[in-house]
């Protein structure tokens, strides 16, 4: 019986040693899978095979690999090569391992561009389908010379839709200054854990077209000189963009020169501080609808309109601004501007107004009885209303508020001061 009853145990003991091994197994698989990028280790071993994950490194990292090895302004393409054999890359061409854990998952090569003398052409190749984008891709492909990168002769990204962006966080200058861009596929991008899309695609100055449409921005707080520069863009669908945790849109549209309308009804801008140089320059716009904009938060609203030449109605009626300090330049140049109500607005807290409302030459009147300009640094209101030509009344608040409009530098000599009772 005794005999029997340790066969047993050590049946029983077996059994379970085998099922917490088969358990271990299960964990390091999974433990692969969904902790791609905050494991420390190289690689996972288990019954079957090894199996090293492709993750490509930072885009620092990426830049000055490249950099290193003596390929700044030499690269003009990029392709993307999925399910590639590693083992058969010629290893007479210069290959170097571009893996975030540097265990060569993922490698680059490169060729010579054929159809220009001393460029090359950028291999990215890793063995399995897709490539995992590093958590942090700034600068990935930017082409900013001030940043010392790599991509300033960049044209062409070949079969990006097999980069998986799903655990980036960071997509700040991703693609700033690519100014040799005619096409950019990024409709395949998950953005879903993207905190900051600053100046992502700053000066790509060529591009006529950008979807951005399957974009999901709900985690974004930076969206600062997001498509500043754009300057070939005649449209741009943003309809679907959730913006309520953004806190920077500064530049957003600065130099979007060729945008005609731009449809921003959808935006929460309820947590936005800064607006500054928003639309500067974005002078083919016709329509621009900001009503539905909460601007309670917003610290910041220099230059916002600046050079906004071909908007004949700006409704900014809804604008809450109790809490900002900031107006100068914010109409400048908003040449084609008949008429602005801005009898809500609160400046008890501004500080400069300078050269505000200078350039609107088509303004006859303008209400101001609501403006309190005794917080206004002094001179900081001077060219308010420099080259204001048509402009013959201007209604103020009280006395002292008529005092400082009519005494700054640049009104206009026919122009009337009112105080509005």
């Amino acid at each position: 019986m005794k005999e029997e009853h340790v066969i047993k145990s050590l049946k029983l003991t077996s059994i379970v040693f085998g099922l917490i091994l088969g358990l271990l197994s299960i964990f390091l698989v999974l433990n692969e899978s969904f902790a791609l990028f905050t494991s420390k280790t190289d690689k996972v071993t288990y019954s079957l095979k090894t199996y090293k994950v492709p993750i490509l490194t930072t885009g620092g990292m990426f830049q000055k690999a490249l950099r290193d090895r003596g390929y700044k302004s030499k690269i003009t393409q990029v392709v993307f090569e999925a399910n590639k054999d590693l083992e058969a890359i010629d290893k007479s061409i210069d290959y170097f391992d571009i893996s975030d854990r540097q265990n060569g998952s993922v490698l680059g090569y490169m060729t010579n561009d054929e159809t220009a003398s001393n460029k090359y052409i950028l291999h990215i190749a890793f063995a399995d389908e897709k490539v995992y984008a590093n958590s942090d891709s700034r600068r990935l492909f930017s082409a900013d010379q001030n940043d010392n990168v790599v991509f300033s002769q960049l044209k062409e990204i070949e079969n990006i839709e097999v980069l998986d962006t799903s655990k980036v966080t960071n997509m700040e200058k991703m693609f700033y200054d690519c100014s040799n861009f005619l096409n950019l596929d990024v409709t395949h991008f998950n953005t879903s854990n993207v905190t900051s899309m600053s100046q992502m695609f700053q000066n790509c100055s060529k591009l006529t077209d950008l979807d951005v449409t399957h974009f999901d921005t709900s985690n974004v707080k930076n969206m600062l000189g997001m498509f500043s520069a754009c300057s070939m863009l005649t449209s741009l669908d943003l309809s679907r963009f959730n913006t309520s945790n953004v806190t920077n849109m500064q530049a957003m549209f600065t130099d979007c020169s060729n945008l005609t309308s731009l449809d921003l009804s959808n935006f929460d801008t309820s947590n936005v501080t800064n607006m500054t140089i928003m639309f500067r320059n974005c002078s083919a716009l016709l329509n621009l609808d900001v009503t539905s904009f909460n601007t309670s938060n917003v610290i910041l609203m220099l230059g916002m309109f600046f050079n906004c030449s071909s908007l004949s109605n700006l409704d900014i009626t809804n604008f809450d601004t109790k809490n900002v300090t900031d107006m100068g330049s914010m109409f400048q140049n908003c040449s084609s501007l008949l008429s602005i109500d801005l009898t809500h607005f609160n400046t008890g807290k501004v500080k400069i107004m300078i050269h505000m409302f200078s350039g609107c030459s088509k303004l006859e009147e303008i209400d101001l009885s609501s403006f309190d300009t005794t917080k206004v640094i002094e001179g900081k209101e001077y060219y308010m209303f420099y080259d204001c030509s048509s402009l013959t009344t201007v209604y103020a608040r009280t006395n002292d508020d008529a005092s400082r409009i009519r005494g700054s530098e640049g009104f206009p000599s026919g122009a009337t001061v009112i105080v509005k009772a």
